[in-house]
């Protein structure tokens, strides 16, 4: 045992983990750049054009709602890559989809609106479900399973 050797210790300084860290994995860049968040204002992306065509009524449809562009010099990181033929030239359109912008309070009543309109529809289809109840086979709300298989 007393002729054993024993391999150099290193200093604790000399010590490194690079060789354990993780090797970060590449993925696909995103086709539509996500622009820096501010407080009170929710972003959305709403269609201008569809197979070629111009989609008219989806953008006046977002206007009415109270959407509204957002101007290139807010954010010029994103102006570089906006599309050059765009029928709106001071805002950001990529890919035929301009970016718009909403209070985060309007932006809020709309998704509770729409979120009430699914919940409406899934009681009516339970409540069509319920009405099939028979005397000799009855179903309860026990009975209605939301799960796909």
């Amino acid at each position: 045992m007393a002729n054993q050797t024993r391999a150099p210790r290193t200093r604790r300084t000399e010590e490194t983990r690079e060789h354990e860290q993780r090797e970060t994995l590449w993925k696909p860049a995103s086709h539509l750049p996500t622009p820096e968040s501010r407080d009170g204002v929710s972003f959305r992306w709403v269609r201008t054009t569809m197979g070629g065509e111009s989609d008219n009524n989806n953008v006046s449809k977002a206007f009415r709602e109270g959407y509204v562009p957002v101007k290139r010099d807010e954010h010029p990181e994103l102006s570089a890559m906006t599309d050059n033929a765009s029928r709106f030239p001071e805002n950001i359109e990529i890919g035929g989809l301009l970016l718009c912008q909403i209070s985060s309070a309007t932006a809020a009543q709309r998704s509770a609106y729409y979120e009430a309109r699914g919940q409406a529809q899934i009681d009516a289809a339970d409540s069509d479900f319920l009405n099939q109840s028979s005397a000799t086979m009855p179903i309860g709300r026990g009975d209605i399973d939301r799960r796909s298989t």
